[in-house]
């Protein structure tokens, strides 16, 4: 499995099939648009690093080498593999723009977090895995990086998703 790193983070992609989804969906009065390909954002680097970079004494750029390489050591031991879907969605808004995210499960994820906060004797949340599955400008989705933010947008009911991501 590779894990790509792009935009500030790591991430995996995941297949859906996307020819299964509607094309748009509306929710609370917006009418969101299917994303053309769909990934887990694994590790929000670019959020880490203002933060820790400090500590460390390190510049931006050696920081997230030294967290990329960290990961890399770390999915050779403990594979980081997409699980599927759990019946939760959020309606992200933030910015100008809206997004409905799909929250799901990966496996070993937590584990790197404890690495991290370990090696930085800090507490960087874990990254609350979900796919960005809709949004309102076409593929302009919102990082959500702690749980903190995924709680503070809507929890909306989806049935019709359930029976196509969830079989």
């Amino acid at each position: 499995m590779s894990y790509p790193y792009a935009n500030g983070y790591i991430y995996m992609p995941v297949v859906i099939p996307a020819e299964k989804l509607p094309d748009t969906v509306e929710v609370a009065g917006s009418v969101l648009h299917k994303k053309s390909s769909f990934h887990v954002s694994l590790v929000c680097v670019k959020e880490i690093i203002p933060n820790y970079a400090k500590l460390g004494k390190k510049n931006d750029e050696e920081l997230a080498h030294e967290i990329l390489s960290s990961f890399a050591e770390y999915v050779e031991v403990y594979p980081v593999d997409f699980l599927g879907f759990r019946d939760e969605y959020r309606h992200a808004i933030r910015d100008g723009r809206e997004s409905l995210v799909g929250c799901c499960d990966v496996s070993n994820l937590t584990g790197f977090f404890d690495v991290l906060n370990a090696k930085y004797a800090a507490d960087i949340p874990y990254q609350p895995t979900h796919v960005t599955l809709y949004t309102l400008q076409p593929d302009m989705a919102i990082g959500i990086s702690s749980p903190k933010q995924m709680a503070s947008y809507d929890r909306i009911a989806l049935p019709e998703l359930r029976t196509i991501l969830n079989p």
